[in-house]
């Protein structure tokens, strides 16, 4: 971790860099450390997610199956991480799991549906703290994304290519029941649920430790299976929202976008 390249530092606050890859986690997974922009001090917003993916398909053999990520929270998973796929837009499946390349991505124009949990918190951000709505986003509006930082909560990428991270563990544990010698849907749940659990007791540590570093503000969760499964210290704390996903429909009605506008304001005006 000595000297590890920040990429597009030019966004980042850098200042955080060295408390951050002090976190156990980080040391082994470094590409999962929390995007920080170069802004975020005015504001301190933290944005939390749930998880990354790693380009396999679900109607396609597992390269990389859920027995494989027994040994995640114990090594750096390298042969994962340097794995190519020449039928792949990206050969480099590292590139599917560092954080801040996600942030930078976006800042530098690169923007896909999926992005849409960025781009909507910047249209929220541009109502409350500059009191305008910015329609239609470009590369120039989504320059307010430097006010925040981000990590996901799950700190294992979800095994499928857009799929939800608990999802992506049962169902690959069915796919590879016989091999793995699970002998019915009881024993394919259950060592789904062996995954799931150490995956989120780790997670609640780094997000934890993760906070006690950057002491923000204000706290968003943006998806709801990562904030039911976080139960950590800060679970209660008056900073701290959870909202509908940005690119689910109920963002658009009463219990999404606006109440989320509703509580960021109230947690600004106290």
């Amino acid at each position: 971790m000595k000297g590890r390249y920040i990429m597009g530092a030019e966004y980042q606050n850098t200042e955080y860099e060295s408390k951050l890859k002090e976190i156990s986690f980080y040391k082994l997974h470094p590409e999962y450390i929390a995007f920080v922009g170069d802004k975020f001090e005015k504001y301190r917003i933290l944005q939390v997610g749930e998880s990354h993916f790693i380009p396999q398909l679900k109607e396609e053999q597992d390269i990389f199956p859920i027995d494989y990520f027994e040994k995640w929270l114990s090594d750096s998973c390298e042969d994962m991480k340097s794995f190519k796929n020449n039928n792949s837009d990206d050969c480099n499946w590292r590139y599917w799991i560092i954080t801040q390349k996600v942030i930078v991505d976006y800042l530098n124009g690169y923007r896909t549906r999926s992005h849409g949990i960025f781009t909507e918190l910047v249209k929220v951000f541009s109502k409350i703290y500059e009191k305008r709505d910015i329609g239609k986003i470009n590369t120039e509006k989504s320059q307010n994304y430097r006010h925040f930082a981000f990590m996901n909560f799950f700190q294992m990428p979800s095994l499928y290519k857009g799929e939800k991270f608990w999802n992506s563990l049962k169902y690959s544990a069915s796919k590879n029941a016989d091999r793995l010698n699970l002998k019915n849907k009881e024993e394919t749940t259950s060592y789904a649920n062996k995954v799931w659990d150490k995956i989120v007791k780790e997670s609640t540590a780094v997000f934890d430790e993760t906070v006690d570093i950057l002491n923000p503000e204000i706290i968003i969760f943006t998806s709801k299976s990562a904030w039911d499964a976080y139960k950590g210290k800060y679970k209660n704390a008056p900073n701290i929202i959870n909202t509908v996903h940005p690119g689910c429909p109920w963002w658009h009605k009463p219990g999404g976008k606006e109440k989320l506008i509703e509580k960021w304001t109230a947690i600004c005006n106290e």
